[in-house]
Parts: C-alpha cells; structure tokens; sequence
C-alpha cells in the first residue's frame, strides 16, 4: 500500500472517531484533500446556511459561492496561505438571502513524511445575542433605577392573609406590570395568590410557608418560583416575606416579589447547553474511564438511554459465527432478545452500513416474522445504528422507542456521535482483551482481601504476608515485616505464641482465637486468628498458615459498653427518682436503687428483674395479712403499662396509694422500648414522690376560694391604689395584661411598672386625683417580659363617707394592637423603601465590592434603626480557611481596617456570628471584642451574618451608641435585609460562575478542535499548558511524563507567564520523595500545598522549604493522568506571585482537560500501535511471498481465498484459476475420501493436521 493512501485511510478514520468533539449547532466543519476535494461536512451547515451538503460535497472551493463579494479579496490572500494553520473572520450569504459573520479556522493536514494532504476547516457562526442581553439587562437596570418606587419596575409589594390560598388584602400600584391584573382585580376577593402560582411549583410553595411559620421565623425567603399572569405568560419571581403575629398565632404575611423572568430563562438556556455538553462528554469519558468491555457494554446501554431519551437499548456485536449476539440491553425481555438473536442488516464487512431507521415498524417493509416478533415486544420505532471498526463492522447497537416515532436533527448527531466514540473503544479494548485476561491470577484475590494471610515456620520466622497484614500491622512494606527475626514480637505477651503453637498442633487448627498483639509502633490491637498446621507426607510440620481479622474496634465497642452501663447503674442509683424498665410481659429487666427501696421493698437491684409488679404486692400484702390498707399498689402499674403498649408512645399517669401502710402519689412518666429495628421489646418508666406537693396544692386552693373579690369580673384591667401610689388590690386581667402574678403586684408602687415619659403624666395627674379629681390619659406600662404596653387610662378617686378620698380606682384599656398598628404603617414604608433599592443592587452590573459599598450606604441611612453611621460588611473569601474579608466599610479607622482586613471565623464578634450562624446583640466593649486598639471609644454592635440555607456568605456588622437596648422590630428587620443581602451575593457569584463555565466550555472545545488536527504529541503538550495556563490566569504550568520505574519525572511542556518572573523548570527523581510519589501513582490523587498551608505528603517527604522556599511557589497543584503500566503523566498549576484557593469548577475543568488529554494519547497510542501491526503485517506478508513451500488459505468451506506464487510454480495454476475454488481441483482421483474426512474433522476440532497427499499439476497432470 502507498505511503498516501495510508496516510488518506488515517485521517478518515481519525476524523470518524473525534468527530464529536468538534460537532455543534453553531459551528460546521469540513475536511478537503490536497487537490480541494471535499470528504467531510459537517451536518450543522444545513442549519446555519441553508444549503443541504450534497449542494457543495462535490464542489471544489464551495465556499467561494458562500462568501459575500466585499470579503473575497480576503478569502482568496488565505487560499495562497491555506498550507498554514489561520484564522479570519468573513461574512457569508445563506440559501435564504440572509448575512451571517462567521469566524474561519484552518489546520493542515500532513503524513508522516510531512507531505500536504488536505486541511481541516471550522466556521462557527458569529452572533449578537450576549450583547443584546447585556443591553437589555443595562437598559432594565437604567429604568428600574429611574421609576418611582413601587409604582413600576420589578418589584412588588403584598401583604396576604393567613387563610387558605392566602388572599391578598394590599398590593403596589405596579402589579399589573409584573401579573397582568390590575390591583382591584388582586384584592377583590375572586381570586386568592395561590391561584396566579404555578400549579407545579404551589405544593413546594405551600411546604415552605409551612415549614417556616411552624419553626417560629420572623422572615424568610422562598426559592424562585413561577406565577402565571393574566396574558398566559410565566414569569419567575424572587419573594421576601414576613410573618406578623399576634398572641402567638399568625394574621398575615408582607412581602416583596421581583421579577428575575429573564435572569432565571437566560440561566436556564445557558445551563441546559452547558448541561447537554457536559452529559455527552461525562458519556464519552466514563467509556475513557472503563477497565473493560463488560463496563463499556454497559455504560454504552445506559448512555444510550439517558443521551437519545429512548426507552429500550442494546449493543450486539459479531462473533465467530458471522452473526451478532447480545453484549447488554436494558428493558428487552429474555423471549425477545432470543428470538432476534444474531439478526443484523449488514454483514462483518459492510464498512459502509449507515443508521436504518423505522419511524413506524407496523408500516415497515422488514421480514414479517421480525416484524410481528417487535411488535408483540411493544417496540413502536426503532433505529438499527452501525458500528464501523477500522477494518470491520463490529456490529450494532439499538435504540428502541415504545411509539412510532420521528427522530431529530440533535438525536441523529448524538447517534453519530455515540456511534464513532464506541466503536474506537471497543477497538481499542478487543486490541488489549489478551493482555487483561492474562493478567487475571490469584495474587489479586491474595493482596485485596481485608484479612492479613501469613505463612510462617515452626520457629516463627514468617514466610509469607499479604498487603492486608502489613497495613495492619503498620509496617511499610512486605519486605520490612517479612525481615523481623521471629513473629512472636508481634504477640502483647511473646508466650502467648507458644500457648497457641502447642493448641494447633495437638488439634490441627484453631478457629476464631482472640488473641492480643501488638503493631510496628507498640500500639495495641485485638485479632481474630484461624490457624493450621501444613505437614508433609510423613506428618512432618512444614509451617504453619493462617489468616488475622482486626477487631480492635470490636474490642473497643466492648469496653466502652461495659463502662457505660456501670455508669448508668452509678447515676440511676443515686437518683431519688424511681427508674425501671420491664419487657413485654411486664416483668422487671431493669430497676434502680430507689423502686427497690421507695416501693417494691426489695433487697438489691437485682431481686426485681424478672418479676411482677403483681409479685411484690402480694409479698408485702402477705406480711401484714391483718392490714389490708399495709400495700395497695400493684394492679394499677400493670395496667399502665398495657396502656403504653398498646398506645405505643410516651404518656403519663397519677399512681398513688398505700406502701408500708403510708400514703403515696407519684407523678409517673411511661414510654415504649423499641430495639434497633424498630420492634416494641418492652417498656420503661420514671416516677417522683409528689405527695407533699399535692397536699400543698390543696391547702392553696381551700385558700384562694376564700379570697375572691369583685374585681374577677371585671372586663379590663383595674387595680386599687392607696394615697401613696402603693397597690392594695389588683384584678386578674391586670395580671394576665401585665404578665405579673397578683402577688408580684400586691404592695408595689404603680410607679415600678409605668415607662418614661408615663412616669412623669402619672406624677403630674396623681396630686389632682386626691383632691378628688378624675383623670384620662394614654400611658405605657411595662410589662415582666419587659415590652411596653400602650393602654388608655381612666382615674377616680375613691373617698370615704366623709368625702376624705382613701384611694385610688384605676381602669386600664389595652389599646397596644392600634398604636402597633399606627407605628407598623409607618415602619412599613420606610422598610419599603431600603428593600426596594437594596434589591436594585441584585441587576447592577458592578464589581461585588462596589454593590456591598452601595449596600452598605443604604442600611446606614435607614431611619428605622437607631445606629451609628459606621460599619462594614464582610465576605467569605475562602470557605476552606473560613476567614472573613472585609469587603466594604465606611467611618472606621485606619487601625480596624488593618486589623480587621482577614478574621477567621470564630475570632471577636464578627467571626463568632459566623461560626454560630446567629445574630449577635452587644450594647458595649464586653470580653467577646478581642480586636482593639488603644484609645478605641464604648459602643455597641449589631453583628448580623448573612445566610443561604445553612451556608455562611458573609456579615453585617452595625456600630450602636453605648448601652442602647435591643428592640425585637430591628432584630427582625436586620434578618430581612441579611436575606436580601444573601440573594446580591449569591446572584453576584452565580452570574460570576455561569461566565466562567462559557470560558472553560470554550476553552475545552478549543483543545478538542486542535487534538482532533495535530499529530505531534510535543505540539499537544504545549497547546495544553498554554490554554490551561492562560484559562485559569496560572503563573506558570509544566506537563511531566512519569518513570514508574525509575520514578523520574521528565517535563514535557512548559508555559510560564510573560512579565512573571519563575525559576527554570527541572526535571526531578522521586526516588527519595515516598510520600509524594505514592500520592499521586498509587492513590492518584491530585496534590494541593501551599507557602503557608503545606500538604502532608509534601512536609513529610521534607519538600516544603525547596518547593515553598528555593522555588518560591506561593501554591501549586499536581494532577496525575493517563495512567499506563510503565508511568503516567502529571499536570503541575502552579502561583508564584500570590496564594491561590483552587475552586471546585477549577478542579472539574483541570480533570475535563486531562480527560481530553487521556483521548489524545490514546489516539497516539493507537496510531502507533496500528503503525506497528502493519509493519508486522507486512514483515509476515513478505515472509509468505517469498516462501518455497506452497501456502493455501481456505474458508470454513473450503473455498480459496489466498495462495502464494510458489503455489503457482508447484501446481502449475495461478492466483486467479484457484481463487474462490475448492481445493478439489487438485484432488487426482486416486486417494481415498477417508483421508480427506480425518483431515477436515481434525482442522475443524482447532488442531493440526501432519500428512501427505499425492495431487496433480495443471498441464502435465503429473503427480506431486
């Protein structure tokens, strides 16, 4: 074969298999050989131009026509250089007429001899949509700034009631922008706000109100949601809500709801793209990652179901027979897959089979029989899809659909796609499956089992130990523990191996022998040994063998549970309180110290367990026999206990009666037992002696029904007062509104209990009342829990016959509800308003600095909290190291914002909040402020955090003047605007992450674009450091190839970044670095360390000061791949000028890329390996050609297929009077068939046949 067309035959093949890392909806690509013939287009240019590829596949220069007239000047300067890989930008005009700008690529092609042959070209269509969706997001911002709050833009303002589907009882006047109704037609009644949600997101709605107002939140944020306006539409809504209460039960709710519609459809559209991609190459590298051809079967089934959203699949592929047979299915049953076993449209050599399709097989012109067959299995559609190896058809898979069925333009890729990528690995695998089979051996079973295998002597001297023993033992290696002179240092007592010697040999074994030993290091651990004796013939010990299982945390359990339980009996039994348990027939298991002595009269603890209750009244009846009312207890115990059991849950009783001939009433508290399954095993109790407090409780209440007074009837609040203010008398409802008992009243100056500047009406009323005067006025009471109350109060003097006034009536109307009422509108719209443009924040196009900045303005100015004009917020800059950044401030020293630039959590105020994820109250400097300076003035703080879920985003720190009180309204409020903080930050960071997936999605594509084009190994690696490097702003990046061997590391690539100075890279031996080394190739693990956080591996192998010291690396992270017998690879990121915390979407976008990586090297690797096979192939064929012996190669039929020229010079017949021909024509009529017959039946059993054979020759008919 010609160097050209083997370099030809490369390049299809090459193109089949990674033509799915090139394939999109916005790009087409082509491929034309070196005299412009076009061999390859791409099915997305259909659908970016309009023209179908049988238009331009047999043009030269097609595009030519495409390319619009002002560009072709352009074009033509790159065809003189198209030899060279280029990139331009044209425009192009499409079937319809239309202009689309389109960015050209062009990579050459050349063989191995560095010959021409063609390029590969991408044209990916250049659009406007980001831009017009920043404009518009820009121009919303603009209008939403510029509107009058609430009366346009995206924010709305309700208040709902508690009531089922929540009826709207106010609305902002700019409802009907967002919901298409007016506000008359929301708070009408006709229709509550349960109506206008999304029927699918109302139940996960309705759970979250629940949940939220059952747990006692003031506030709270739902997950996005959707509601349907009047027009139809679906728009998506962000919502804040509070919750009001009042005496403890919910009356309604207020929130605010934004329009994110185009936020939430913009991150949708991006993500499901970024989803489609990362499902089909998590498909593709799953098949990369399989270790053999079960698991690619079965990962090619269940990708096929999940990528095509088919409901059956199978893969079939050709065995020795010619025919296809099952490999995996999903969803076919056992009849089916037997009776269309080994059917197939194509043949092993039909390497032009192309997908066949039956969007309906009742109406298909298949064989009825397979029909009928398919359509008894429920099978409506179905798509018989090729597999095309490189030399073959290597068989088929299917994709099943229960209806009939049309496929898509996407479902017709993704089969292409799956089609090439399945067919290369199992190439590749059926290429390696001798070399797996035959490392399958016993040593696997050996050196992975859990439990420590071990020969050793009869002297002690180990023979041979398993990887499993060694771990467990801690010894570094076989090799080490096999070196220690005698096994019986392993042993806690070194005798204890003589006992057990003398035990196996006397029985031959032992079985499950406890034994305790001892670990390299000293430390104790428990086994459980089987052990036997190997004798020779002769009954001679040879050795001994045996297996170690390590139940040191067995061991533990035991000891721990011994230890509890004596704890348990230690504190029961010094409880006053009686404990037991009884099993299910009712009989003690358990008792302490006090039932035996308070009530069952026993002699110790153990006497009860297994008895009655029924048992020990009996025993105590019996001995006063004359006394009947002696011991009364018993019967009702019992029946208690069947009460539980049968309710099954904890309850409580009143038991009382007589013990010891005294009377006994004990509060009695009873739940079921339950074992770790579930099961109800028994019962347990506690009881208290409360019989003095219930003769108390009797003595009081004989008491209080002798001292009721008329004020029990009075509807409001009304005490007596004497001429000094002192209270005489007071009514219930005084107590209940003032939360005192009478007693905490009785005898104190009404005084105590009236608020600034009350305390000074009442002082100037109080003269007039006893001159007889009557008086109103509204005051503030404050009340125990101390919250004020606002009644309205009426005063009258209370005088004698005389007239002389004696006291003072006073009536108290609690008007608290209306003044709160009065005060809360107000509130309202202030809170209205420092939401509405914090919430402006969320669409602002600005660095997250410059929105907390503006954030933090706005909570400054608020009116509503009484603080300082000073704060800051800070940002979780690092959730690994959890440390707060200071990210914006405003009126505090030089000083604190040094000291306080970095705190990790827990740390002074701020970095408490973080840690307990609450709210933090100091009304001055108390012991908790550890960051001060000198000279630093009192004063208080509001330390608020800001919380996603359970996630820390950052806090809110407020400045208060000193010794100010905290108020229940602020506290409320703070956590609101901590809610709506936590929404700018998390919008910030999420619109952040989407900008960086398009760029590590665009920078994947780029290195797929360029493997799919370049051959030279040492071009990829430096392609690869150089995007990698530049993708994620490295300072420098090195690709090393890994010696298992030798373990030396050679680098391969090398990118550093220009304007950054970093030391000159090396090439290193691991042989000294043990931790290190192991790290990464035999855990294959990647490595993180940094200058002041060194990994673990790295300090113990002593490395830290020559990476983080004389190579001055601030971080760096090692990523191994591509893993082989002989070595592997490593990818080494590395920050010289500053530390750097490596996200989780880095890591995910490195391992992408090093999985692209184990692509290209496979593609290398099988190139390689087919460059050698045919040179095999051909050392073999000329081996043949020039043979003197006459070689014949027959089918199973006998038929010719190959002869040699010494055939011809032998038999007188050439190549063409034999080929297809049975090898009869030789036969010379003069032996028999016998011997014809032993040697087909020979070859046919797979084994040689030696013989003779007399023949003719062609012309001469002589014998031979």
């Amino acid at each position: 074969m010609e160097p050209s067309k083997i370099s030809e035959k490369s390049i299809n093949e090459y193109i089949k298999i990674f033509q799915t890392l090139i394939e999109s909806e916005n790009e087409w690509v082509y491929y034309c050989d070196e005299h412009d013939n076009i061999h390859y287009l791409s099915f997305s240019f259909e659908k970016i131009t309009g023209y179908s590829p049988a238009e331009f596949s047999t043009q030269r220069d097609f595009m030519h026509k495409l390319i619009a007239p002002e560009y072709l000047a352009l074009w033509q300067e790159h065809l003189r250089n198209r030899q060279k890989p280029s990139r331009i930008k044209l425009a192009i005009r499409c079937k319809n007429g239309d202009t689309k700008q389109i960015e050209h690529r062009c990579y050459p092609f050349y063989d191995e001899n560095k010959n021409y042959h063609g390029s590969i070209s991408s044209n990916k269509a250049l659009t406007q949509g980001e831009t017009d969706k920043e404009a518009k997001i820009e121009k919303a911002a603009e209008l939403l700034t510029d509107a009058q709050t609430f009366r346009h833009g995206p924010v709305v303002v309700f208040k709902w009631k508690n009531a089922p589907g929540w009826p709207v009882e106010y609305v902002s006047h700019n409802v009907r922008e967002v919901f298409g109704y007016t506000v008359n037609e929301i708070v009408s009644g006709k229709m509550d706000y349960a109506h206008l949600i999304f029927e699918e997101d109302l139940p996960r709605v309705k759970k979250e109100v629940e949940e939220y107002s059952k747990s006692g939140a003031e506030a709270f944020q739902h997950q996005p949601y959707r509601i349907k306006r009047k027009d139809g539409k679906i728009v998506w809504l962000l919502d804040f809500t509070t919750v009001h209460r009042q005496q403890n039960k919910i009356t309604n709710y207020t929130g605010y709801v934004v329009d994110i519609t185009e936020m939430e459809e913009s991150k949708d559209s991006l993500q499901n793209y970024i989803n489609e991609l990362q499902l089909l190459q998590a498909w593709i590298a799953r098949l990369n990652r399989a270790r053999s051809l079960k698991e690619v079967y079965e990962t090619a089934v269940d990708g096929i179901l999940e990528i095509l959203k088919c409901d059956r699949s199978s893969l079939l592929l050709f065995e020795a027979d010619g025919k296809v047979h099952f490999k995996a299915w999903r969803n076919l049953s056992d009849s089916y897959r037997k009776a269309v076993d080994g059917h197939s449209p194509w043949k092993p050599e039909d390497l032009d089979a192309e997908p066949i399709f039956y969007s309906d097989i009742s109406r298909s012109d298949l064989d009825q029989t397979v029909k009928r067959r398919i359509v008894d299995e429920g099978i409506g559609a179905l798509l018989f899809v090729p597999l095309v190896g490189p030399e073959k058809l290597l068989g088929k898979f299917m994709v099943y659909f229960n209806t009939p069925t049309q496929l898509t333009e996407k479902q017709l890729w993704l089969t292409q796609i799956l089609s090439q990528n399945l067919a290369a690995i199992i190439s590749s695998f059926q290429l390696l499956k001798k070399e797996q089979e035959a490392q399958k051996k016993y040593r696997e079973i050996f050196e992975n089992v859990s439990e420590g295998i071990y020969q050793s002597t009869k002297e002690g001297k180990l023979i041979t130990v398993n990887q499993a023993m060694v771990k467990m033992f801690g010894y570094r290696s076989k090799e080490e523990m096999l070196n220690i002179p005698n096994s019986k240092i392993l042993y806690w007592d070194a005798a204890e191996r003589e006992r057990l010697a003398r035990l196996v040999e006397a029985d031959g074994t032992l079985k499950n022998v406890e034994v305790r030993m001892k670990r390299k290091d000293g430390t104790e651990i428990w086994v459980l040994l089987n052990d036997r004796v190997i004798t020779d013939q002769e009954g001679k010990i040879l050795y001994y063998e045996g297996t170690v299982l390590d139940i040191t945390d067995r061991k533990k359990a035991e000891q721990k549970h011994r230890e509890q339980a004596r704890l348990f009996r230690a504190i029961s039994d010094n409880m006053t309180d009686l404990l037991w348990a009884k099993d299910l027939n009712k009989r003690y298991i358990f008792a302490n110290k006090a039932i035996c002595e308070k009530l069952l009269n026993a002699e110790d603890t153990e006497e009860p367990i297994g008895k009655n209750d029924i048992y020990f009244a009996q025993r105590e009846r019996q001995s006063h026999p004359e006394n009947p009312e002696y011991h009364t207890f018993g019967e009702i115990c019992a029946d208690s206990d069947q009460i539980v059991m049968d309710a099954k849950k904890p309850m409580r009783f009143d038991e009382f009666g007589n013990v010891k001939g005294k009377f006994l009433f004990l509060d009695v508290r009873k739940s079921p037992l339950f074992d770790e399954h579930g099961k109800m095993i028994g019962v347990v109790g506690s009881a208290r002696d409360v019989t003095a407090e219930k003769e108390m409780q009797k003595r009081l209440k004989e008491s209080e029904e002798r001292y009721r007074m008329l004020f029990n009837l009075l509807p409001y609040g009304g005490e007596v007062l004497n001429t000094n203010g002192i209270i005489v008398e007071v009514s219930p409802s005084t107590c209940k509104m003032l939360g005192y008992d009478r007693d905490e009243l009785i005898g104190q100056p009404i005084s105590k209990f009236l608020a600034e500047p009350s305390l000074s009406t009442f002082q100037q009323k109080f003269p007039e009342l006893l001159k007889g005067k009557a008086a109103t006025a509204q005051v503030q009471f404050v009340k125990k829990d101390g919250q004020l109350l606002d009644v309205l109060r009426a005063a009258n003097a209370i005088t004698n016959e005389n007239g002389k006034v004696i006291g003072i009536l006073g009536i108290n109307v609690d008007i608290s509800e209306r003044v709160k009422i009065e005060k809360e509108l107000i509130t309202k719209e202030r809170k209205e308003k420092i939401l509405n443009d914090l919430l402006k924040l969320i669409l602002l196009d600005k660095p997250l600095e410059q929105k907390l900045a503006r954030a933090l303005e706005i909570i400054l100015d608020a009116p509503l909290l009484e603080i300082q004009q000073k704060g800051g917020i800070f940002f979780v800059a690092d959730e690994h190291k959890k440390q707060l950044k200071l990210m914006a401030a405003k009126n505090l020293s030089e000083q604190l914002t040094k000291a306080c630039a970095l705190v990790p959590f827990g740390k002074c105020l701020c970095g408490q909040a973080a840690s307990s994820k609450k709210l933090m109250f100091r009304s001055h400097v108390d012991e908790g402020h550890s960051i001060r300076y000198a000279g630093m003035s009192d004063h208080g703080h509001y330390i608020v955090p800001i919380l996603a879920g359970e996630k820390v985003l950052g806090v809110l720190v407020l400045y208060l003047p000193t010794h100010v009180k905290e108020r229940p309204e602020e506290r409320e409020f703070l956590q609101i605007i901590s809610q709506t903080l936590a929404s700018i930050i998390e919008h910030h960071l999420a619109k952040r992450e989407l900008q960086r997936q398009i760029t590590f999605v665009q920078a994947l594509n780029s290195l797929s674009q360029f493997i799919l084009v370049e051959q030279d190994r040492q071009k990829i690696f430096d392609f690869i450091v150089e995007l990698i490097g530049k993708t994620l702003k490295l300072d420098a990046t090195i690709i090393y190839q890994v010696d298992v061997k030798n373990k030396f590391a050679r680098y391969l690539g090398v990118w550093r970044r220009k304007g950054v100075v970093t030391p000159e890279p090396l090439n290193y031996d691991l042989s000294s670095w043990t931790n290190f080394y192991n790290h990464l190739g035999k855990q294959k693990k990647y490595l993180v360390s940094h200058a002041d956080v060194v990994h673990p591996a790295v300090s113990a192998d002593g490395l830290a000061d020559f990476f983080h010291g004389q190579r001055k690396l601030k971080s760096f992270l090692i990523y191994p791949f591509g893993f082989s017998k002989d070595g592997f690879y490593a990818l080494s990121c590395t920050y010289f000028v500053q530390t750097h915390e490596w996200e989780e979407s880095e890591i995910s976008f490195i391992e992408a890329l090093t999985h692209r990586c184990n692509i290209a090297l496979m593609k290398l690797k099988l190139m390689e390996e087919q460059e050698k096979a045919h040179l095999q192939i051909e050392r073999l064929a000329s081996l043949v050609e020039q043979a003197a012996e006459s070689i014949v190669i027959t089918d199973t039929q006998g038929h010719v297929e190959y002869v040699n020229p010494a055939f011809e010079k032998i038999t007188g017949y050439t190549i063409n009077d034999v080929m297809q021909e049975k090898t009869n024509l030789l036969k010379n009529g003069q032996q028999e068939d016998e011997n014809y017959r032993e040697l087909l039946d020979t070859i046919s059993a797979g084994k040689t046949w030696r013989g003779q054979f007399v023949n003719k020759r062609k012309k001469r008919r002589t014998l031979f």
